[in-house]
C-alpha cells in the first residue's frame, strides 16, 4: 500500500468503522453487510504498508478489538481483504498514547 493513500472504495455495499479513533488502549473495527466473506480477512498495516495484524473474517457482520498494546503511536491502515486478495476498502486509523 503507497505511503499516504487516502480512505476508498466507499461505492462497494458494505461499510467498515473503528470507533474510538484516535484511540489510545483499544478499537473496535467493525465491519457490516459484506456478503462474500468466506476467505476475506481484515488486515491492519502501518504507513510503511507492513502488517502488524490480521483477522479471518467469519461472518457478514463482525466486530474485532485491536489493542494498542504492541502499537506504536501513528497511523495505521485497516483494510478488507478479499478471498482472491483483492484490497475492498481502505480506512485510516490512528493511535495516541
Amino acid at each position: 500500500m503507497p505511503v499516504g493513500i487516502f480512505e476508498q472504495q466507499e461505492d462497494l455495499p458494505f461499510s467498515i468503522t473503528n470507533y474510538p479513533n484516535p484511540f489510545s488502549n483499544n478499537s473496535i473495527i467493525e465491519i457490516k453487510g459484506l456478503k462474500d466473506f468466506a476467505g476475506s480477512c481484515l488486515l491492519i498495516e502501518n504507513t510503511l504498508g507492513q502488517p502488524v495484524k490480521q483477522f479471518l473474517i467469519k461472518q457478514q457482520d463482525s466486530k474485532f478489538e485491536l489493542s494498542a498494546a504492541n502499537l506504536s503511536p501513528g497511523v495505521y491502515y485497516y483494510t478488507v481483504i478479499s478471498k482472491d486478495k483483492a484490497r475492498l476498502k481502505t480506512k485510516i486509523m490512528s493511535v495516541i498514547k
